[in-house]
């Protein structure tokens, strides 16, 4: 009786270290489903966390590339709008070169019309003067006949 009792309780320790191998292969298994799930839940996180990340990166980079966008644009608008003051700059001073042009040219033209006026004029007083001159001449010699006519008339007497 004694060898089936050390019989049983060597096949209760046998049990016990296969229930006990059993558990701890169960264990095992369970802490590696553990870890794998564990694994699997920090792969997909991380996954997200770089997923996010590309995306905050992808929204930085269209923000900064429309304000780079807008901000060539705006130089572009203002260069032109400076080329454009530019050439209305150079556009009225052409006007303003040319009106002073023109308003010299015409007082040249007063000047030179008024200098022909001024010598028609003294020509015209200078042909009078002559004419006068000259009647007044022919005037002396018929007032001086008239007189040598008389004189000659009156010694005839």
């Amino acid at each position: 009786m004694e060898q089936n009792a050390a019989a049983e309780e060597i096949q209760r320790q046998e049990q016990a270290e296969k229930a006990k191998r059993e558990a701890l292969a169960k264990a095992k298994r369970d802490a590696e489903e553990q870890t794998a799930i564990a694994k699997k839940r920090l792969h997909e996180e991380q996954l997200r966390r770089a997923e996010e990340e590309s995306l905050r990166k992808a929204i930085v980079q269209s923000i900064e590339d429309e304000k780079r966008r807008k901000k060539a644009q705006a130089e572009e608008e203002a260069k032109i709008l400076r080329q454009r003051a530019a050439e209305h700059e150079r556009e009225r001073m052409e006007r303003e070169r040319q009106a002073k042009k023109e308003a010299e040219a015409k007082r040249k033209a007063e000047e030179e019309a008024r200098r022909k006026a001024i010598n028609e004029l003294d020509r015209r007083q200078a042909e009078a003067r002559r004419k006068a001159e000259q009647e007044a001449e022919a005037l002396r010699q018929v007032e001086a006949r008239r007189k040598a006519q008389e004189e000659a008339e009156a010694r005839r007497q």
